[in-house]
């Protein structure tokens, strides 16, 4: 993809991949590591066809993102992880699994609005639904939904409150204050590291926004 794609929107939000086709972006705090453990993460996301957000759009587009945290020693190995990973179905983030052969330490999560069938090129998985979903993968490997929830209204345009928790192997996902996702992953332990987004788009396009990430470290509850 072109990396210049992704870029600050003057009306103040990250836009990853504009409505190009076969695009894909990413934006990553270099700047700090999340440390490991308990975390509460926040942002605000977008998708859709329209280039205003909260705005009435018909969207039936593609391919999604994610909100990944990466544990790696530094910045020159995030960068070449990023380059190695797979648009399409992989979503920016794919480097494992049937996506390669990297052996990663990390925690995704995935708004994927496109049902990836695998054919074997672009799509090395099939989706365990056709809706669009949200689900936390590990790993680099986006064939795996550890978690998973239907989302159909994800690609709706507007904005929506995204608060993902990590507490041991306790993940809770919340999108606009209500659960959708609320669960345990066996084996789970927050590495912590490099955290960031990334948006790939295909023949089908939409586009890809987020704003406002706030990060809260070994909290308790």
């Amino acid at each position: 993809g072109n990396p210049s794609r992704t870029y600050r929107d003057d009306r103040g939000w990250m836009e990853l991949t504009n409505n190009y086709q076969d695009t894909n972006g990413a934006i990553f705090n270099t700047g700090r590591s999340i440390t490991p453990g308990n975390v509460v993460l926040r942002f605000k996301i977008s998708t859709g066809q329209c280039s205003t957000p909260d705005t009435a759009c018909n969207s039936n587009g593609a391919d999604g993102f994610a909100m990944s945290v990466f544990q790696l020693g530094t910045t020159d190995e995030l960068v070449t992880l990023l380059n190695n990973a797979y648009t399409g179905g992989g979503l920016g983030y794919g480097v494992s699994g049937p996506y390669g052969n990297t052996n990663v330490q990390a925690f995704h999560i995935e708004f994927d609005t496109w049902r990836n069938v695998n054919n074997g090129t672009s799509q090395l998985h099939t989706d365990p639904t056709e809706e669009d979903h949200i689900a936390v993968t590990l790993n680099g490997d986006p064939s795996v939904h550890h978690l998973i929830a239907d989302v159909p209204d994800l690609e709706d345009n507007y904005w929506h409150q995204m608060e993902v928790r990590v507490v041991g192997e306790a993940v809770t996902v919340l999108m606009d204050e209500s659960i959708v996702i609320d669960g345990t992953v066996p084996g789970l332990s927050f590495k912590g590291g490099f955290i960031g987004f990334t948006g790939t788009t295909g023949y089908y396009t939409n586009y890809h926004r987020f704003d406002d990430l706030e990060v809260q470290e070994a909290c308790t509850f």
